[in-house]
This record gives structure tokens, C-alpha cells and sequence, in this order.
């Protein structure tokens, strides 16, 4: 009987050592694919920590600002190179040479309640170049609620500059008491496409205004002051093809008889891109756009009014405080003149053909612009 039953025995103790050795290789196997997919997620896990711990660090060396956003287009001539920026500082910005204005007229500040103290701006002057940002400026500096700065800062679409910080931002402002509003412009804020990312995170309150005129006129004021600029400075570095090219040379392509789309003083013209770039960070409730043809064709006051509504200050810039010269075409304040010689040249003629080949592809620029602000400014 035990002869019999052994073999049997034998036989199942052999398929238990079987399964078992199955059972510990699956097992095995089943524990090294969890290891693995542990593994990877581990890596995966510390890879995120990294990559937001380095862009943490990025930002706080920037005292507190992002990092350019990823919708900044490399190729995008629509900003100023280095040496246009230049020559857009020395065309005085508008601040510190119109300080004369604002003493004449500010004898209210002596009543102000409070201490006068550095700060942040309460408002930009973003644009548009060329548009008439001086003349606004100047202007405004004329209200006693009013404080502007020195010439261009040029803080945020500036690398250097914005380096230096918040600080060091705040220390280019003169004192403002609690009671008025401080207005700082740089006219290239509005075409560099990375500015409003950068002011949203310094202050997502802030006041914008913009000021914009017909799309080709600007374009020819660019390129005028530009041409003046170069004949009158050498940058080291760079030569200015305004000074070689006529402004039809530029705007055209030689070779293909079409728009050269690459030519920045065009590019800068088309005001929706630039005004649906910055409501995609600030409420349209925030930005006010000023009619520079307007401003430069009627009464100042009338479009001055509308900024000091939307700055929430009295009604102080009347009718009275301005001029109309004849001579030069625009209006002056009454109790202190014109703006500088740089202001109120005349425009240089064109043919038609031309005139009308680039008002043609402004043109839809132009109409999407009219939808997205909700005003039809009647360009040609």
C-alpha cells in the first residue's frame, strides 16, 4: 500500500513545488513593473518640484515679476530695438522738460493734505508711439491733482531696467501727496508684447491710457523722427535704415511690389494687435484711449476731460488753457507756448498708389480694431 500511495505522493508534492515556483515568478514579476511604475513616478514628481522651484527663484530675482511669458514672438518686429529706444529717450519723453508746466500751474499743491512721498504709478501712458503721448502728457501735468515723471523710464519693457527692481523702479518717481494720482509714460510699453504680463503683476489695478492716431500718419512720424535722429546721432552698433531707405523703400518690397511685413514702423501701426494683447491682462474698464487726432485737431480739453473722468480727479483743463497756432497747426497752451521744436513738423508727400496700397492693408487691422474697443475712428 505504501509503494502505491508514494509515487502519488511524490507526484503532488512535485506539482505543489511547481505552482509555488510559478506563483513566486509572477509574484517577482508583478512587483518589479510596481517598482518601476513607482520609480517613474517619483521622477516625474521631482521633475515638477525642480522645474517650479527654479521658476520661483527666476521670479524673485526679478523682484517678484514673471519671467518674459511664452507669448513673446522672437521675430516680432513690433517693438523698439535697443538704438530706437535710445532715440526715443532723447526725444524727451515727455516729462522732466515739461516740469515747467506742471509748476506754473499746480499752485494747488500748497493745499494738498499730507506729506509728499515716492510711490508706485497710479497710471501708465503705454503708447502709442509716435501717437501723441508728449502732448498728453504735458498736458496733464498742467492739473494740480496730477504729478508726472522725468523723461521715458522704460521700466518694464526694459531688461536691464527691470532687473533693478521694484525699488529701484518706484526711486525714478518724484513725491506725490495721498491726494493725487502719479503718471508715469513710456510710449513702448504698448508694442512689446511681454509689458502688460509684467505691470498686471506689479499692480493689477492700474490705469491705462493710450492714446492712438491714424494708423499711416503715425507711421510717417515714426519714421520722420527716426530719419531726424539718425542724421543727428551716431549708435554705436547699428545703423539706421530710415537713414539709407525712403520710407516707401521700407515699406515695400522691392523684388515683390507687396507689403514688407517685416518693416517695424508698419507693424507698429496695427493698434488691435497691441490693445487685444494688453485687455487680455487688464478689463477694458482700465484702459482709456485717447483720440490722438482729436487732441491734436480740436480743443485739448475736450479729450482731456474724458482722462480726468476716468482718473476719478476734478475738472480743471478748460478751453481757456489752450491755443490754436496757426502757423504750426496745433494747439498750444495759452500761457506758455508750443511744445518743442521736435513737435510739428510737416509730413512729407506721397503717391497716391502708395499711400493708398498701405492704407488697403491697414485696413482690416484697423476694422478689427473699431470691434474690439467698441469706437469707429473713421480711418481712411
Amino acid at each position: 500500500m505504501w509503494r502505491i500511495l508514494r509515487p502519488i505522493r511524490r507526484r503532488s508534492h512535485e506539482r505543489s513545488n511547481r505552482m509555488a515556483v510559478s506563483a513566486y515568478v509572477s509574484a517577482s514579476w508583478f512587483l518589479r513593473i510596481l517598482l518601476v511604475v513607482l520609480f517613474c513616478t517619483i521622477i516625474t514628481l521631482l521633475s515638477l518640484v525642480v522645474t517650479d522651484s527654479a521658476n520661483f527663484l527666476t521670479r524673485s530675482s526679478k523682484s517678484g515679476f514673471p519671467e518674459e511669458s511664452s507669448m513673446i514672438e522672437k521675430s516680432d518686429p513690433g517693438g523698439a530695438n535697443e538704438a530706437e529706444q535710445r532715440a526715443f529717450q532723447a526725444d524727451g519723453g515727455g516729462g522732466n522738460k515739461d516740469t515747467q508746466y506742471s509748476n506754473v500751474f499746480n499752485k494747488e499743491l500748497a493745499e494738498s493734505e499730507g506729506e509728499a512721498v515716492k510711490k508706485l504709478p497710479d497710471c501708465l501712458i503705454i503708447g502709442a508711439r509716435k501717437g501723441g503721448t508728449r502732448a498728453l502728457i504735458t498736458f496733464l501735468a498742467m492739473h494740480p491733482k496730477i504729478v508726472t515723471t522725468g523723461d521715458e523710464v522704460q521700466f518694464f519693457n526694459n531688461n536691464e531696467s527691470y532687473a533693478k527692481g521694484v525699488e529701484w523702479y518706484k526711486d525714478q518717481m518724484l513725491p506725490t501727496k495721498p491726494d493725487q494720482i502719479l503718471i508715469e509714460k513710456s510710449a513702448e510699453y504698448f508694442h512689446v508684447l511681454y509689458v502688460p504680463e509684467r505691470v498686471k503683476a506689479m499692480d493689477p489695478n492700474m490705469k491705462i491710457l493710450l492714446i492712438i492716431r491714424d494708423p499711416f500718419v503715425r507711421m510717417v512720424s515714426d519714421y520722420s523722427f527716426l530719419r531726424r535722429f539718425a542724421a543727428a546721432n551716431q549708435v554705436e552698433g547699428y545703423d539706421f535704415p530710415e537713414l539709407k531707405y525712403s520710407l516707401e523703400e521700407l515699406a515695400i518690397n522691392n523684388e515683390t511690389g507687396e507689403i514688407n511685413l517685416q518693416y517695424g514702423g508698419l507693424h507698429r501701426s496695427k493698434y488691435y494687435k497691441f490693445t487685444k494683447n494688453w485687455m487680455s491682462h487688464f478689463p477694458r474698464e482700465q484702459i482709456h484711449i485717447i483720440n490722438g487726432d482729436r487732441l491734436a485737431s480740436e480743443n485739448p480739453s475736450i479729450e482731456l476731460r474724458k482722462v480726468e473722468d476716468f482718473l476719478g480727479i476734478p475738472n480743471f483743463l478748460s478751453e481757456d488753457m489752450f491755443y490754436k497756432d496757426e502757423i504750426k497747426g496745433f494747439y498750444c497752451i495759452t500761457s506758455t507756448g508750443c511744445l518743442g521744436k521736435e513737435k510739428g513738423h510737416k509730413p512729407p508727400e506721397f503717391e497716391p498708389e502708395f499711400v493708398e496700397k498701405v492704407r488697403s492693408f491697414l485696413r482690416p487691422h484697423n476694422n478689427l480694431f473699431y470691434e474690439l474697443v467698441g469706437e469707429d475712428y473713421g480711418w481712411e
